[in-house]
């Protein structure tokens, strides 16, 4: 499907079934793993309530950088198989969408200019 083409009824019916068993997989182990800490815990260990409430803080911060860091790590170039980011300028003429062949280029020069200065940094020490 090309940008700005219009979804068919079928195509938007299969995307919306693969989601949602998508997400109910990844939901379901997270699930199970985490009735099962709170059981351990609770049942098992027997811990008290402030201890709790700090295991509950130190997963919820772990969930929380998770999160982040899933955001952040999927908007980046992928130059091995050649995707790329989209991107669209906008003006006083309207909006225009950056060429892949542009972007590339950019994020190839980025990737390079990166490589030199961690070359620089890591040769420095020597």
């Amino acid at each position: 499907m090309r940008y700005g083409q219009r979804m068919t009824a079928s195509t938007v019916r299969r995307n919306r079934w693969a989601f949602a068993v998508g997400t109910v997989g990844r939901d379901m182990v997270y699930s199970m793993m985490a009735l099962f800490l709170i059981v351990f815990l609770t049942e098992v260990l027997d811990l008290p309530d402030a201890t709790l409430w700090w295991v509950n803080g130190v997963l919820l911060a772990a969930r929380l950088y998770d999160a982040a860091d899933d955001d952040s790590a999927t908007a980046g170039p992928d130059t091995v198989r050649k995707i790329f980011p989209t991107a669209v300028t906008v003006g006083p003429d309207g909006a225009e969408e950056v060429a892949q062949e542009r972007i590339a280029a950019a994020a190839a020069e980025i990737i390079a200019s990166r490589e030199r200065r961690y070359a620089a940094d890591s040769g420095a020490g020597e």
